[in-house]
């Protein structure tokens, strides 16, 4: 069980943020928490981990504002900057499709859904395209279904309305297509399923009270237009601290400290890969490369490099720089997140980020110069 002192660090002084002042706070095992600074007061700062602070400046360097590892479940590098705080909510981006995946499973198990069960059997409008009939609910997950992301037709993300009309761009599972469309997709079919079975239709609020209450991971916010429906592929706004428990529960697959919420062989399907892309599996990014030898829609270097982490690295990613990585080998859960700025462009966002080489420094916090990690 993951303990947190829960107390809002307060906001630093206008003068301090102007002239370029930064906030970090780092905790090791067995070192009490810092004391909470009062307004206006500078927070204490504690770099007795040469490895730690290494892992923080590269993130920081590169507009990151809150760094949180994981070992085993105790906090080894807690680390903030720019003003945030550790009960400082920012939006994950793409790393709300992660919880897609962790939908479809205990739904799934609730006898909800079959992972590969067609879309159309929820879906009456489907059933008698050629194409359409034969997707299935891992296709769309995987993102290999072939629908269009809309994006050229509607210049912003579909509603579940609008998103079963989307046009077949190529037969289902040829083709890895990254985008909203399918999490929006997954949504309605979730929508109909809840409704179907008598139960309350939302899709967040079934996620939040089967899985996420259960398990004591708190959401600062699931967004949702004007339709009311959240937003699947990017809505969620939560701290690192409550972004950590979530790969900590995907980390120990399904087990908390009041039981077990999911089965666990479940998860492996979580890990699975497809032909079209192998470094994507349900709704997590996976070190294996990807179409053409990268990682399609994401820029990342862990295909390339997926000799130096561990086999069983899963990641969910968001533009920005938002990153959770999860390894039961090394028993490790990191949770970064970083300010986005959409006047950049994307190749100024990436810069030299590299997810290897945070991973690597991270896990050196974690396992310092004479500890295994085998």
């Amino acid at each position: 069980m993951i303990m947190f002192r829960h107390a809002r660090v307060a906001s630093l002084p206008a003068r301090l943020l102007a002239a370029g002042f930064t906030l970090a706070v780092f905790f090791l095992p067995g070192c009490k928490s810092p004391a909470v600074p009062q307004s206006g007061e500078r927070a204490p700062f504690s770099a007795t981990s040469p490895e730690c602070g290494a892992a923080s400046e590269y993130s920081e360097a590169r507009r990151g504002v809150s760094l949180l590892v994981l070992r085993d479940g105790e906090v080894i590098c807690e680390a903030y900057a720019h003003g945030v705080g550790p009960m400082d909510a920012f939006p994950i981006a793409s790393g709300t499709k992660s919880f897609s995946g962790l939908m479809a499973l205990v739904a799934q198990e609730d006898g909800l859904l079959d992972l590969d069960e067609p879309v159309s059997a929820t879906l009456p409008e489907w059933r008698e395209d050629p194409q359409k009939s034969r997707v299935t609910i891992r296709q769309v997950l995987n993102l290999t279904s072939g629908i269009s992301n809309m994006r050229e037709e509607l210049g912003r993300v579909p509603s579940f309305d609008e998103v079963v009309s989307a046009p077949m761009l190529t037969p289902p599972g040829e083709t890895f297509r990254y985008g909203p469309a399918p999490f929006q997709l997954f949504g309605e079919v979730m929508k109909r399923k809840l409704r179907a079975a008598g139960r309350d239709p939302d899709p967040a609020r079934y996620m939040e009270q089967r899985l996420l209450d259960p398990a004591g991971i708190e959401l600062a916010d699931w967004r949702r237009p004007v339709t009311g429906d959240p937003l699947m592929p990017a809505g969620i706004h939560i701290s690192a601290r409550e972004w950590a428990k979530f790969g900590e529960f995907v980390r120990l697959r399904g087990q908390t400290a009041e039981g077990r919420l999911l089965a666990e062989g479940a998860f492996a399907e979580l890990f699975r890969g497809s032909e079209p892309n192998p470094g994507y599996g349900l709704t997590w990014w996976l070190p294996e490369p990807g179409p053409e030898g990268t990682w399609a829609g994401m820029a990342s270097d862990l295909g390339a490099r997926r000799d130096e982490v561990p086999e069983d690295l899963i990641v969910a990613a968001g533009a920005g720089g938002q990153r959770l990585y999860v390894s039961a080998t090394d028993g490790m859960v990191i949770a970064r997140q970083a300010r986005f700025d959409p006047s950049m462009s994307e190749d100024e966002r990436n810069g030299d980020w590299s997810d290897t080489d945070k991973y690597l420094l991270a896990r050196a916090a974690a396992y310092p110069a004479g500890q295994s990690f085998e």
